[in-house]
Formats: structure tokens, C-alpha cells, sequence
């Protein structure tokens, strides 16, 4: 795959990730002006229009709609319409189609929405009261559009206005004409207007391979050998000269500070309640060499991910070479397992920020998706205080800016409903948050922000509630203001949700001390969602007993934990806290157990969470870690390569549908120990490397070194598939893998040549297959 192709691979990977916020903000913001323009005073009264063009720090802008509404609505008043509204609670903006990223000719196209998906379409009601109707009218428009956007190293991006769809249903008929001219104006006033500025973040943004740069990540915390899997937020330094590198790890510090130690406030919360699965990463791109450079400008310019362009009032972030982002982006992929969420630390004294400086401002830090734009403030520790409202924006939680813009304190919201956790309106019967409101007994003690709805949020002062009085997402970067407050609840339970979400399953880590002489990490890690029972082996003398210590390192379940241990076995358990103070990527208090162990006892710990941030979406699990003592794989003798390995398919799926297979085999352990069995299937002429494994559970022999039989089940469509099974038994000794077996996947009869359309001349059955389906070893 060529780097393009990966680079747009990655940035369509970005684009759908920031979608959700992205859509949920745009959509509002575009209903909130169609109806206020198109229902405004008329004869030069108070109308609010000053408002409706004042920009919300989104990332992505919405194109002026004031001109196109004001001739439809005049054109639509000379149909003999004597009054004329746009309906407020029917008006949408459905924008749930994402966008995509493509590869062109040495440039990346993305297209809004994906190509060959729907458009994505404004849809209103418009009630008419005409002389000649008599009566009320209330008649539907829908409006599509697509965009196609393509960014090259030539310089501002290139925006394509494809061909705009408008629609209407019986009742607008009568003013189709009107309509036909309105699609020929939005796209006349689109096509006249600068695009670029309604981008966004993305209004400047360029693709130039040549000045790409990148580097690995560096892990800051936890120690490496704590979980594989977690949220990772990579800290990047953007703009920094080497000199000035210190100046990033002082930023690094302060967001370490802020995220893992210890706060009276909680502000952290609740992403220091996932510390031990919460991994800090650095990043420090390489840098162009002079010679890579024509001029200064463009030094400047390809030395950095983020700029900045002034808009209206403020100074807004924006991104500038996608082809070093994405660069960026995919070392970290390849570096880093599980989700990554980029935090580009921007230089505010470089050369991008210069015009911001000279006016006396700040830009304005953006988050969107898994990438946060973030310019250094005026101390590490207000930015790192900020560090945590911008988090809330990303793919952990898709939370809104629940401020009032100064310039929107007077002005009432009257777009479509909000899909963000955190903001109700206009519609409030749907009471979002009335389970927090009367749930006030499961609220933490030191919650300072009851949940009680405050009208002014997402940038209007009024029509638009908020959860509480004060919350992070209420607090924007502000050099006056650098005290933040709490996330509130409802906002504290979205995030824990998120962050659940992208950690995937859970797992735990435990530190083992036992008679392998060497210290050990096991990990214990779900299956499936349901999975709350997990085991693993801790190793004793095939013969009388070992000293065993047990120390629960870390886990994903959030903190704190209520942990009980119990040891069914004739040795003494004993527990013990480390009083150390908290390790940084560990649960507070660590705890560990030590006992005398003999083949087959074993040590269960059951763990909960006793987290209080959402106790109303979802009952957090109850894990049982059960640790079972078996000898010491030097000790022991692998199983028997296994035998009787078949394959038989179950034709009780339908035709065209994955059917299902059962693989068996038999196999007996010289040990006597418990043993599972693994099956790794591929497509028939494909090499096992990359192999689907299935694996049966514990099995337990009869007695002694006994025969155990064992099967699993797999879906597949009509194929030939080639597998293999071995053994593995509790010490961790594995056999050596079986021969190969193959099994052809056969689609049942669909019924019959008289049952369907294309039946073919075989009456719509399959050709007889000279395989036999059930085929041992």
C-alpha cells in the first residue's frame, strides 16, 4: 500500500472518529440560523441577525444561509401567501451519513458524506396562510447536498459543490417552480462564496509528503509492563525548537501532575478513577532540514501540524499539513495498542501564532474526534487544566461546550434537539437528566455541582440547559479565568461510559512471585462482554508446596476497588497494603497475598467497583480472578499431540448466512492436569499465520493421564477451510500441533429450482461436492 493510500486510509479513520461531535454541532448550529433568518422581523425591526453570524469555536463552520432563505421566503410570498413561517420543531439537519477520505492524483480528497452514501439532507416543515388557500398549509422541503474537498500541497483546499437536490411533498406542489430556482440559487451562493472560510479547522489545511515528518512514541506512564490495552493520549510536540524541547516536557509534567496524582477537588475525575488503563505517551516529530525549504514561510509553515487563522473576533487553531498528521497518527497506531487520542502541545511562541501575538491574543484550543489542537497558555499548569475540558470533546465522550458566547448571551436557541450527554433543549421533555436530579444518594461526597438544569449552554444564553451550575465543560481557556471546575455528573458518566467503551474488554494485570524463580505478569483479560469469571495458572513444585505471592498491579474496571480474597487450599493466606503511597499505573491501595500452595489450590479474588460515575447506564461488573497452582512447567511433560480432529458442519443456518462447524478432538495429558484444547482455522491454501484460534475451556480427565475430548464452533460462508488443534495444559506446556484437516463449508438447499429467482440448472441446489464434510485424522 502506497504512503498516500495509508495517509488517506487514516485521515477517513480521523474524519469519522471527530463525526460524531462534529455532525451534532453543525446540525444545530445550521437549523438554530434557517429558522431564525427565515422567521426574522421584518421592515427593519429587531431580529437578531447580528447573532446569527457569530462563530461558535466548532470544527466546522456552517455556510451563510441568510440570502438563499430571504429570496425563497419572498418568492414564496408573491404564491399569493399572505404569512409564511418555517416550522421550529420540525426542522432538521440529518447528518448521520459520515465523511470519507480518498486518494487522488498526488492529492486526498474528502468527501461529505462518504462517497455513494446519501446526501445529507435539511429537512422542514413551512406552515403557509394564504387569500386564495384559506387555510393554514403546511408543506415539507428537503434540501441535499455533497461536498468534495481536496487538499493538496498547492495551497488552500479546493472545495466541489456537487449538484444540490431539493424535494417537496403533495401538499408543496403548487410552489415547485419557486423550489427548482432555490436549488439553483443555494448552489449559486455557495459556489460564489468562500468555502474555505466555512472549513473550519480545515480551512487551511494542505497535503505535502515531502515535508512529512515523524517519530516513535515514548511511554511516560505507567512502566511498560502494565497493561498492553488502554486509552493512550500522546502528547506531541508541535513548533518546538530543540532548544525549546524542555519547555514541551514541562508541559508533559504538568498534564502527568494533573491526570495521576492525587487532587482534593477531584477536577480530574473520572479519568483518574482509569489511571492503571490511562497510558501518557510523548511524541517528538523529527524536523525539516533547512535545505527541505525555499523560504522561511514555508520552514515555518511545514515545521508544524497546527496554525492558526483569525476569525471574526477571535483567533481559532487550525490544521495545516495533513500528510505530517497523518504521519503522526500512523506511527502511533503502529507503536501503541488500543485507541490513541493525539494532543498536539502547539508552540505559542512559534512563527504560526505570530499574528495572534501582535493583536494580544490566545488561540483557541479545538478538539475533534481522537486529535486535540492545544497551544501552550500561560503556564504548564493552566494547560494542563485545560487539557482535561478538551478531553471531554474527544471520542472519550463527544461532550459539548456548555458556555455562553458574549455574543450570543441574548440570543435564544432554536435549532433541532441536542445529542450531546451534557445539553437539553428546547424540547425538555425529555428530561435527560431526571435520574440525576432524584438519584442525588449515589452522588460522591465531594460533588460540588448538583444536577439541577441551568439555561444557558452551547454558546446561547437562553432556550438550551446545561446540567448544573458549574462543570469543566462549562469553563473554556481563558487567561483570567484558570481555575477549573468538576466535570458534573451527567458529564462524569458520559466519559466513564467512553473511555469503557474504548478500552474494550476488561483485563487485569497481577504480579506473580512462585516457584519458576523469576518474577511474572499475568494478565486476565475478557472474552466476551459477559465474561466475568477469569483464570490463570501460578506455578508450584510438582511435588509439596511453594510460597506464592500475588500482587493485583492494575485493571480497566474503574478505581476504587473493593477487593475479598479467599483461598480454598490448606495454606495460611496472608494480605498485605503497600503504605509506599500510590505507584503511578497501579489501584489505590496494592494490594498483594501470599500462602503456601500446593497443586491445585486456588486463590480467588473477587473485585468491584465502587466508581459512583454511573450508576444509572450500567451496573458495573463483579470480576472473580481465580489463580490455580499447577506444577512448574520445567517440571512437567507436555500433553499428547492431539487426535481425532474432525469437522462436521450443522445445516441449520439459511442459505447465504455464515453456517456453523463443530471441530473435535481428543488428547490426554501425562500429568494428569487439566487441559484445553486450541483450533486455529484458515481458508483453504492460506498459511496459519494469521490463523482464526477458537479454544475450548478447562477440560478435566477422569483420572490420571486419561483421555479428554473437546470441540468448538465457528461460522463460516460456503469454502474450503483448513485447521489444526493442539493441546495445553494447566502448567502452560503445549503439545505440537495435529496434522491438517480440511472441511468444505456447504450452503443448504434454499428449497428448491421452483423457490426462487436464479435457480440455474440445478434447480437452485449446489453441485454434489466430492468432499466429504466430516473428515478425521
Amino acid at each position: 500500500m502506497t504512503t498516500l493510500r495509508q495517509d488517506a486510509q487514516w485521515l477517513g479513520e480521523f474524519l469519522s472518529a471527530l463525526w460524531p461531535g462534529a455532525s451534532e454541532l453543525i446540525g444545530a448550529e445550521f437549523t438554530h440560523a434557517a429558522v431564525t433568518e427565515f422567521n426574522h422581523a421584518e421592515d427593519g425591526a429587531e431580529d437578531g441577525r447580528d447573532e446569527v453570524v457569530s462563530r461558535p469555536p466548532g470544527p466546522l463552520r456552517v455556510p451563510s444561509v441568510t440570502d438563499p432563505l430571504d429570496r425563497l421566503k419572498t418568492q414564496l410570498k408573491e404564491a399569493v401567501l399572505s404569512s409564511i413561517e418555517m416550522d421550529q420543531s420540525a426542522t432538521t439537519m440529518d447528518l448521520t451519513s459520515e465523511p470519507s477520505a480518498r486518494p487522488g492524483a498526488e492529492v486526498v480528497e474528502a468527501h461529505f458524506p462518504s462517497a455513494g452514501s446519501d446526501r445529507y439532507t435539511f429537512t422542514t416543515h413551512i406552515r403557509a396562510l394564504g387569500p386564495v388557500l384559506g387555510k393554514v398549509v403546511r408543506f415539507r422541503v428537503t434540501v441535499g447536498l455533497r461536498l468534495t474537498v481536496r487538499f493538496s500541497a498547492a495551497g488552500e483546499p479546493e472545495v466541489v459543490v456537487h449538484e444540490p437536490t431539493v424535494d417537496t411533498n403533495r401538499r408543496g406542489e403548487f410552489v415547485n417552480d419557486k423550489l427548482r430556482a432555490w436549488k439553483d440559487d443555494i448552489k449559486a451562493q455557495l459556489n460564489d462564496s468562500d468555502l474555505t472560510e466555512e472549513l473550519g479547522f480545515l480551512g487551511q489545511a494542505r497535503y505535502d509528503a515531502e515535508a512529512a515528518r515523524t517519530a516513535s512514541p515514548e511511554l511516560v506512564v505507567p512502566d511498560r509492563k502494565l497493561l498492553t490495552d488502554g486509552v493512550n493520549v500522546v502528547l506531541v510536540a508541535d513548533g518546538f525548537q530543540d532548544s525549546e524541547l524542555d519547555t514541551f516536557h514541562d508541559y508533559v509534567d504538568a498534564a502527568r501532575r494533573r491526570l495521576y496524582e492525587p487532587n482534593d477537588d477531584h477536577v480530574h475525575e473520572p479519568f483518574h478513577s482509569f489511571t492503571s488503563g490511562l497510558h501518557l505517551w510523548t511524541l517528538v516529530p523529527e524536523r525539516p532540514d533547512d535545505t527541505d525549504h525555499s523560504d522561511a514561510a514555508s520552514k515555518a509553515r511545514d515545521d508544524v501540524v497546527v496554525g492558526v487563522h483569525h476569525d471574526g473576533d477571535s483567533h481559532r487553531t487550525t490544521l495545516g499539513n495533513l500528510a505530517r498528521l497523518a504521519a503522526i497518527g500512523r506511527s502511533a497506531q503502529r507503536s501503541i495498542s488500543g485507541p490513541v487520542i493525539l494532543v498536539f502541545v502547539a508552540n505559542h511562541a512559534g512563527d504560526p501564532f505570530a499574528d495572534a501575538r501582535k493583536d494580544g491574543a490566545r488561540a483557541r484550543a479545538m478538539a475533534m474526534g481522537n486529535v486535540v489542537m492545544h497551544p501552550t497558555s500561560t503556564s504548564a499548569d493552566h494547560w494542563a487544566e485545560t487539557l482535561l475540558h478538551e478531553l471531554g470533546h474527544t471520542t472519550l465522550g463527544y461532550l459539548a461546550d456548555e458556555y455562553v458566547e458574549d455574543n450570543r448571551a441574548d440570543e435564544e436557541y432554536r435549532g433541532q434537539t441536542r445529542a450531546a450527554a451534557n445539553l437539553m433543549g428546547p424540547d425538555r421533555g425529555q428530561d435527560k437528566w431526571q435520574r440525576w436530579r432524584t438519584g442525588t444518594d449515589v452522588l460522591p461526597a465531594w460533588n460540588a455541582f448538583p444536577v439541577e438544569e441551568t439555561e444557558g449552554a452551547g454558546y446561547f444564553g437562553s432556550k438550551i440547559w446545561r446540567p448544573a451550575a458549574r462543570c469543566a465543560m462549562q469553563t473554556h481557556q481563558d487567561d483570567q479565568k484558570p481555575e477549573f471546575a468538576q466535570f458534573c455528573p451527567v458529564c462524569r458518566e458520559a466519559l466513564t461510559s467512553g473511555v469503557r467503551e474504548a478500552m474494550g474488554l476488561d483485563e487485569f494485570l497481577v504480579e506473580v512471585s512462585d516457584a519458576t524463580d523469576t518474577d511474572r505478569v499475568v494478565r486476565l483479560r475478557a472474552q466476551h462482554r459477559t465474561d466475568t469469571s477469569l483464570s490463570d495458572h501460578v506455578f508450584v513444585a510438582p511435588k509439596g508446596s511453594s510460597t506464592v505471592t500475588v500482587t493485583l498491579a492494575a485493571g480497566t474496571l474503574p478505581e476504587p476497588w473493593q477487593v475479598e480474597a479467599h483461598l480454598d487450599g490448606t495454606g495460611e493466606l496472608t494480605s498485605s497494603t503497600d503504605h509506599r503511597g500510590r505507584r503511578e499505573g497501579s489501584p489505590v491501595p496494592l494490594r498483594s497475598w501470599t500462602f503456601e500452595g500446593s497443586d491445585g489450590d486456588t486463590l480467588t479474588l473477587t473485585v468491584r467497583s465502587e466508581c459512583p460515575f454511573m450508576p444509572f447506564s450500567e451496573d458495573l461488573p463483579t470480576y472473580t480472578l481465580a489463580l490455580r497452582c499447577a506444577p512448574d512447567p520445567d517440571a512437567v511433560d507436555p500433553p499428547e499431540k492431539p487426535s481425532s480432529v474432525t469437522g462436521t458442519q450443522t445445516p441449520n443456518n439459511k442459505p447465504g448466512t455464515p453456517q456453523q462447524v463443530t471441530l473435535s478432538a481428543a488428547t490426554s495429558d501425562p500429568n494428569g492436569q487439566d487441559v484445553r484444547l486450541e483450533f486455529q482455522i484458515v481458508p483453504d491454501t492460506k498459511s496459519f499465520v494469521h490463523a482464526d484460534t477458537q479454544r475450548t475451556d478447562w477440560l478435566s480427565p477422569s483420572s490420571g493421564h486419561a483421555r479428554v475430548d473437546g470441540q468448538v464452533t465457528f461460522r463460516k460462508i460456503d469454502r474450503r477451510y483448513t485447521f489444526r488443534a493442539r493441546a495445553v495444559n494447566e502448567s502452560g506446556r503445549a503439545s505440537p500441533w495435529s496434522s491438517t484437516s480440511s472441511i468444505t463449508v456447504v450452503m443448504p438447499d434454499p428449497g428448491g429450482g421452483e423457490h426462487g429467482p436464479g435457480k440455474g440448472g440445478n434447480g437452485g441446489r449446489r453441485p454434489p461436492d466430492d468432499n466429504n464434510p466430516t473428515q478425521p485424522l
